[in-house]
């Protein structure tokens, strides 16, 4: 058999192919492939391996040993507070909620536990002593670098005609791209004016010292209110050294492969930027607003709840309408949510919250979501236009903004009287609309606006996939069905045997 390695010949074999068969081709082996990217099966093998298992790794007695005393420093912790709390009842419990957890270096117990506790864990040091004695050097023996996985001759294919492996947009996979393509694609989003405002090394420096600011104030708010644990989170992400600089998010692209031509989707993680611990903050208050949006799907399982409880007329035609919001995060106006949603949460908070407790929040409010500072290649911007996916409480927003164009929709009788059901999740948008004909289906649901966002609407007689769910008419009983639905491109990732998964 002829190994063909060149690209180039691959290509002029490849110009002879049927365009349905290269489309096939592009996930035959589990992995994607971006625009002139040519990967023989026998690499893609490996690829599709699962990147974390690609790489063989000794089995290390150091992970039982340290486990264990983790374990064991723990439990004394747990037994010493749950005395504590037994020998003195009267004592309050400390405010404490894990959403807000800290995580610090623990001391080590150094006090005294029951003499039955200790012996329980003598019990389990001896166990685990035999276990690192005996049973380690037979899995250390037992597991051997095979080269199943072509780890060096991979890299080599991938260096050699500059491909990169990534990750893909809806988790579909991996994907090998060239280097050139993600450069020029990133570099395209990156250098979009409506999106992204350049920003000088000065003025970067000038707004990430008025982050700070922003977050020591909504701190000293929160301690003002007797909210020590929550001060001290909203403070975690600053550093301790006052010449440091909190953490900036890098910009980056993952290739969106199930649009033709492939795409890229622009990524900012703010995990762990200065405002992230306020977004997190202001999203466990946003969710019981959330919660209570009628239109606002919570999941499949809440569709399928919905679904069963739905019972359609006999005598009218009833439609399947679905609806997909074009690029809903990045076409959300940012100050036009941002109003909406604090006139929502100015009526709803009324109530619950004192006036010191709304004054906090709304800090936190506009913190997390204005100012957002992402760097890439070398250059900083500022986000000017919609929210920004790794924002903790853009879900929330974007459920929010919908929300409110939805419920004035209806508020309309006709509307309730012609679409018995209607629910979103974020972006997806699912109706059963009783309408003569596919015409009318279509034009009641364009009725149905968010202003500034696009809605791209699907009309069906039987049947549409939505979310992971196949949702279908069933022509006897007339009713709405559902059942599990795999989409075509998933890649059903499974555990290839060449591969250095642990034996366990």
């Amino acid at each position: 058999m002829l190994l063909i390695d060149s690209p180039t010949a691959i290509r002029l074999l490849l110009e002879r192919v049927p365009p349905a068969l290269k489309e096939a081709a592009r996930f035959r082996s589990r992995v994607w492939t971006g625009p002139d990217v040519l990967l023989p099966d026998r690499f893609a093998i490996h690829l599709s391996a699962s990147l974390r298992y690609m790489f063989y790794k000794r089995p290390d007695e150091q992970i039982v040993t340290s486990a264990w005393h983790d374990f064991k420093d723990r439990l004394r912790w747990n037994v010493h507070f749950e005395q504590e709390r037994l020998a003195f009842p009267d004592v309050p419990d400390i405010d404490y909620d894990p959403d807000y957890r800290v995580i610090k270096p623990r001391k080590e117990f150094s006090g005294r536990t029951p003499a039955y506790i200790e012996a329980g864990l003598k019990a389990g040091d001896n166990y685990v002593d035999n276990y690192v004695k005996n049973v380690v050097p037979a899995l250390k023996t037992q597991s051997k670098g095979l080269g199943l996985v072509w780890i060096d001759s991979l890299k080599s294919y991938l260096e050699e005609n500059e491909y990169l492996v990534s990750a893909t947009d809806k988790n579909l996979g991996v994907c090998v791209i060239s280097k050139k393509w993600f450069i020029e694609n990133t570099t395209k989003l990156w250098n979009d004016p409506l999106n992204y405002r350049k920003l000088s090394p000065a003025e970067r420096q000038m707004l990430l010292e008025r982050k700070e600011r922003q977050v020591k104030e909504a701190a000293q708010a929160a301690e003002d209110l007797g909210k020590l644990q929550l001060a001290e989170f909203l403070l975690s992400k600053i550093p301790d050294d006052e010449h440091a600089e909190s953490n900036v998010p890098v910009f980056y692209g993952i290739p969106k492969v199930h649009k033709t031509p492939v795409k890229m989707r622009p990524i900012v993680p703010c995990h762990s930027n200065a405002q992230s611990p306020a977004a997190s903050f202001v999203s466990k208050q946003l969710k019981p607003l959330v919660e209570a949006c009628p239109y606002v799907l919570k999941g499949s399982k809440d569709l399928a709840r919905r679904l069963n409880e739905l019972e359609l007329s006999m005598y009218r035609k009833p439609w399947i309408v679905s609806g997909d919001i074009v690029a809903y995060y990045p076409n959300i106006p940012l100050a036009k949510c941002l109003s909406i949603v604090a006139n929502r949460c100015k009526t709803a908070f009324a109530d619950t919250m004192t006036a010191e407790e709304r004054h906090l929040f709304f800090l936190c409010y506009f913190l997390a979501n204005k100012g957002l500072i992402i760097d890439f290649n070398g250059e900083s911007s500022e986000q000017i236009r919609g929210l920004a996916m790794g924002i903790a409480c853009s879900p929330d927003l974007a459920n929010l903004y919908g929300a409110h164009f939805e419920e004035k929709v209806f508020e309309d009788p006709l509307m309730n009287y012609h679409i018995p059901f209607y629910g979103r999740y974020l972006d997806d948008v699912l109706a059963i609309v009783y309408a003569p004909d596919r015409a009318s289906a279509l034009a009641l649901a364009h009725k149905i606006k968010f202003d500034d966002v696009e809605i791209e609407w699907n009309v069906s007689e039987w049947n549409t996939p939505f979310l992971d769910m196949f949702v279908y008419l069933d022509p006897q009983d007339g009713q709405v069905h559902h059942k599990p639905y795999s989409k075509p491109l998933n890649h059903k990732e499974r555990i290839p045997w060449a591969s250095h998964h642990p034996k366990d």
